[in-house]
C-alpha cells in the first residue's frame, strides 16, 4: 500500500483540508481517470491506530480508485464538437431570426413612411397631389425644360356652377363628383403628367414635353369626357352631370409658376365669361 506519485499530492491536499483529489494520468497508450478520498480517523479507529499515535480527525490514509478513462475522453471530445456544432446552429439560427424580424419591420416601418409621405403630399380627399407637391415637381420639369428645350404646358381648369350643385344636392355629392372626377383626370393623362387639387373644384394639369397646341387638344379631351360623364353615388340615388372650363399655357423663357399658372388662370377666366363648358388658350 505504498502511494504512488499521485497517491502522494492526494494524501497533502487532504492534510490541507480538500475532501477529495482526481486527476487523468496516461501509460503512453491509455489515459486513466484517477480519483482518491481521505480516510478520516474516527473513535473507532483508535482502538487500533492509537499506538500508531493518531488522533481522532487526523487522516491516516485514502482510498484510490483508478479507471480506464480513453473511451470516456473520446467521447467528451464528441460532445464538446456537438456542443459547440449546436451551439453555432443556435447562434446561426437566432441571428436568421433576428435579421428576418429586422428585414420584416424595416419593411414595414418604410412601407409606413411611404404612406405617411403619400399623405403629406396628396389631397385626401382625391388623392391627387396637393399644391405643395405639385408645385415641388413642377419646378423639377420647368428645370428640365429649360436645360432640354423642350416645352412645357399648364392645363388649369375648375367645374361650372359647383357652388349651386352643392347647394342643390349637398357637400357629399360635391365630394362624390369631385373624388370620380379625379379619377377619369388620371386615367386620360401619361404616366409622367402632374395633376393636382388646385383648390376647391379647381384642377391643374402639368404636360412635359407638349406644347400648347398639344396641351389645347389635351384639354379639348378632357373636357369632352367630362362633359359625357356621368358622376354616380354608391347608391346610385343621384346621378350628375357636370361641365368644364379649361385655360391653356405654355411656359415662356423666364417665366415662374406663379406667372404662368396667371396667364393659364386668365384664359380660364375668359372661358368662364364666353359659355362656359369650353377651352380657351392663353
Amino acid at each position: 500500500n505504498r502511494a504512488d506519485g499521485f497517491e502522494q499530492a492526494a494524501l497533502q491536499s487532504f492534510n490541507r483540508g480538500q475532501r477529495e483529489y482526481f486527476s487523468f494520468e496516461g501509460d503512453g497508450q491509455q489515459t486513466f481517470f484517477r480519483y482518491m478520498a481521505p480516510l478520516v480517523t474516527t473513535k473507532p479507529c483508535l482502538r487500533c491506530h492509537a499506538h500508531q499515535g493518531y488522533r481522532e480527525g487526523d487522516i491516516r490514509g485514502g482510498i484510490s480508485v483508478s479507471m480506464p478513462a480513453s473511451e470516456m475522453l473520446q467521447q467528451i471530445k464528441i460532445n464538446r464538437v456537438y456542443i459547440i456544432l449546436i451551439a453555432f446552429g443556435i447562434i446561426a439560427l437566432i441571428y436568421a431570426i433576428i435579421r428576418y424580424i429586422s428585414r420584416v419591420f424595416i419593411g414595414d416601418l418604410n412601407r409606413a413612411e411611404q404612406q405617411l409621405q403619400e399623405m403629406a403630399n396628396r389631397d385626401f380627399l382625391t388623392s391627387l397631389l396637393n399644391r405643395r407637391e405639385a408645385y415641388r415637381r413642377i419646378q423639377e420639369e420647368m428645370a428640365r425644360s429649360v436645360r432640354t428645350g423642350l416645352p412645357l404646358s399648364f392645363i388649369l381648369f375648375d367645374i361650372d356652377h359647383f357652388k349651386q350643385l352643392n347647394d342643390s344636392h349637398g357637400h357629399n355629392a360635391g365630394d362624390m363628383v369631385l373624388t370620380q372626377l379625379a379619377v377619369k383626370l388620371m386615367a386620360a393623362l401619361r404616366d409622367y403628367d402632374i395633376a393636382c387639387r388646385y383648390g376647391g373644384e379647381e384642377f391643374l394639369v402639368v404636360a412635359p414635353e407638349t406644347d400648347e397646341e398639344q396641351a389645347f387638344k389635351l384639354a379639348e379631351r378632357l373636357r369632352a369626357t367630362i362633359a359625357t360623364t356621368c358622376f354616380t353615388t354608391e347608391d346610385q340615388e343621384l346621378t350628375l352631370t357636370v361641365t368644364i372650363s379649361v385655360g391653356v399655357a405654355q411656359l415662356k423663357q423666364g417665366e415662374t409658376i406663379e406667372q404662368v399658372i396667371s396667364r393659364a388662370d386668365g384664359a380660364l377666366y375668359h372661358a368662364k365669361h364666353t359659355g362656359r363648358n369650353r377651352v380657351v388658350a392663353a
